[in-house]
């Protein structure tokens, strides 16, 4: 046993300046680690079920829209009446209409030869400001 803890002094007296020098290093490193709040702790892994709705690109999506709105009873305003503005102008069965209130909502449109001839849901045409079909202004 003698021999260990003489050996042991032997060895810390010849290497005293490495071993101070280590010792500061690691200081140092966990001094940062607390300035920087680097932790090392395992984090779990979050898995999300993530559901992409495939959005109206003027594509399959708005042809479907308007195919389906075909069937409807009500010519497709409930349909219609659920898309914002930019996705509206992209279908070729429903229309932007702003009203003199200076509200707007996207409304069912019927359509002869590719051409808008209105609206097809009941509102008052005199409430209407303007109807947009594809962008565009249209008279009604």
């Amino acid at each position: 046993m003698v021999d260990f803890i003489g050996g042991s002094i032997q060895f810390i007296v010849k290497y005293l300046p490495q071993i101070i020098l280590m010792i500061l290093i690691l200081v140092l490193i966990m001094v940062y680690m607390v300035v920087h709040n680097v932790h090392f702790i395992k984090r779990r892994i979050h898995l999300e079920r993530v559901v992409e709705i495939e959005g109206l690109t003027g594509g399959r999506g708005a042809m479907h829209l308007c195919k389906q709105n075909m069937r409807e009873s009500d010519g497709g305003q409930k349909n219609c009446g659920k898309l914002k503005r930019n996705a509206c102008n992209l279908t070729t069965c429903c229309g932007w209409a702003e009203y003199k209130d200076g509200s707007g909502k996207c409304v069912a449109v019927s359509i002869n030869k590719g051409q808008p001839l209105g609206m097809t849901h009941r509102t008052n045409v005199n409430d209407v400001d303007a109807l947009y079909f594809k962008g565009k202004k249209i008279n009604i």
